[in-house]
């Protein structure tokens, strides 16, 4: 399985040009705003690179999107609840958005402590984890604290495989989008010494660039997850060393996507 891209893929500035823009707000002349975008692209996506591959052996993220991936595999199951309840997510028909997320993000954070597997990468994908599951059901109403649906209802909205695509994208995209935030918060200070972030604004501005960006570079993994999951789950009730399989595939597409990035493709 490896790196391919599937005919055309929308695309958002390239992240040198991302910054390019956000540098050019006139907090550097211009010979400061080459170089500043130069080191800290640079440096950003070698940084990310790394981490795409270390991601892909990090216990934590595997576990993290194994249990995203039975949520949204055995929502359409009758048992839904009981399933729920038997991986430790208590919930029952009564239970709305916000009881799932704190159930399960109560069970990643047991699961982390009790194996001491905390790491900034475990962090990064919890938090994207609570993204990837209201990329389900967000659509279906406003507030994410009451509907009159049935929280499963709202699942089964979509078929399983439609799911599995979101929450996929998701969770990926907002996993980049830490991930590069780390490292930018820390190279652009040494970098720029403070200067890259004037104001509230300056810095609502650039993370939303920074998400469409990251939005638009995991769509590669988009249609893989979209035809791994037909063929997965035609063969079989979806397991651990399955998804960890997908995490690692997927991390790597992720990571040539940026090294072609970085090549100006």
């Amino acid at each position: 399985m490896g790196h391919t891209r599937l005919g055309y893929i929308p695309k958002s500035k390239k992240f040198k040009a991302l910054l390019e823009n956000y540098f050019s707000n006139g907090a550097f002349d211009n010979s400061e705003i080459e170089k500043a975008i130069i080191t800290i692209a640079g440096a950003t996506l070698e940084a990310a690179k790394e981490g795409m591959r270390i991601a892909k052996s990090d216990k934590g993220v595997q576990f993290i999107f194994s249990l995203l991936t039975q949520i949204v595999s055995s929502s359409s199951n009758d048992n839904w609840y009981d399933e729920m309840k038997n991986l430790g997510i208590n919930i029952n028909n009564k239970s709305q958005y916000f009881d799932l997320s704190c159930e399960s993000q109560k069970l990643v954070d047991q699961y982390l402590f009790h194996n001491n597997l905390g790491s900034d990468l475990s962090e990064m994908a919890q938090s994207a984890m609570g993204d990837a599951l209201s990329s389900v059901v967000k659509s279906e109403t406003v507030n994410l604290f009451k509907s009159d649906n049935d929280l499963q209802s709202r699942f089964n909205k979509n078929t399983e495989q439609e799911n599995f695509v979101c929450i996929s994208k998701s969770f990926f995209s907002g996993f980049l989008n830490r991930y590069l935030n780390f490292f930018l918060s820390r190279i652009s200070v040494d970098t720029n010494r403070g200067k890259m972030i004037r104001n509230l604004q300056d810095n609502r501005d650039f993370n939303k660039s920074l998400k469409i960006h990251c939005d638009q570079t995991s769509y590669i993994v988009e249609d893989f997850s979209r035809g791994w999951y037909g063929k997965t789950r035609y063969k079989n009730k979806i397991d651990k060393p399955d998804t960890t399989g997908f995490v690692a595939t997927a991390l790597d597409k992720l990571k040539n996507e940026m090294i072609m990035q970085g090549k100006g493709k």
